[in-house]
């Protein structure tokens, strides 16, 4: 069992023109965590399970605001009263044979405002989901390691529903996606030569969307490439 207190300075926004909503205050979290960690060592299983809740006030948003009736856009962060987060998560690795590894991870979250208002608006958007936190994520990956020779592995990633603003507007929002890598190469005494593949499907997504100006970053596309190590 853990206890957690979390604390995150406020500032000062230097990219808006109203003086009265460039201050901004501190960030302070209470984390209250339950965790299981097990070995099986009949079937080579290793696995933990953990729960956490947060408590999160003065929750800061740091994000570009569209000003009604203006063709002006603001960024600067603005201080949510008060967040709450749930989550579970489960990490697992499991031996199936001397050279192969199975790892398993997942984990899903609810993270939501409880007392924040738009600063332009004067929306009250309680309730929503915090922007930019995803739903959850998960990785499945199998990996086949003798101590020398030919090695070869395979994953995939998942991450799941992200919504950038707390309006959860759709086209300002990235929907779950799965992405699959791989990587092989050959293992010698004093080092290894590895090529590897990310994205292999070239999934086109979103790694982050700024609401205000409805500007996006996409994520890395289908990456190919070689590495060369070696130890002395």
């Amino acid at each position: 069992f853990t206890v957690a207190s979390g604390f995150k300075a406020g500032g000062y926004s230097a990219y808006t023109g109203p003086s009265d909503l460039a201050g901004f205050g501190p960030q302070r979290s209470w984390t209250l965590e339950a965790a299981d960690a097990t070995t099986v060592p009949a079937s080579n299983l290793t696995y933990t399970a953990r729960a956490y809740a947060s408590r999160v006030t003065g929750y800061q948003i740091e994000r570009s605001f569209a000003v009604p009736n203006s063709f002006s856009v603001e960024y600067l962060v603005v201080n949510a009263g008060e967040a709450r987060v749930l989550g579970f998560e489960l990490e697992s690795v499991w031996q199936a044979t001397r050279d192969v590894t199975v790892t398993v991870a997942a984990s899903i979250s609810h993270a939501t405002l409880q007392d924040f208002t738009d600063p332009f608006t004067g929306s009250n958007y309680s309730g929503r989901r915090a922007p930019y936190a995803p739903t959850g994520n998960g990785s499945l990956r199998v990996d086949y390691r003798p101590a020398s020779g030919f090695f070869a592995g395979a994953g995939l990633t998942w991450t799941g529903t992200t919504h950038y603003d707390e309006q959860e507007t759709a086209f300002l929002s990235q929907r779950a996606y799965t992405l699959i890598e791989a990587d092989a190469g050959y293992a010698f005494a004093r080092g290894e030569v590895r090529l590897f593949g990310r994205n292999l499907g070239d999934k086109r997504y979103y790694s982050s969307i700024t609401p205000g100006v409805g500007h996006g970053t996409p994520g890395t596309p289908l990456t190919w490439g070689g590495e060369v190590s070696v130890r002395w």
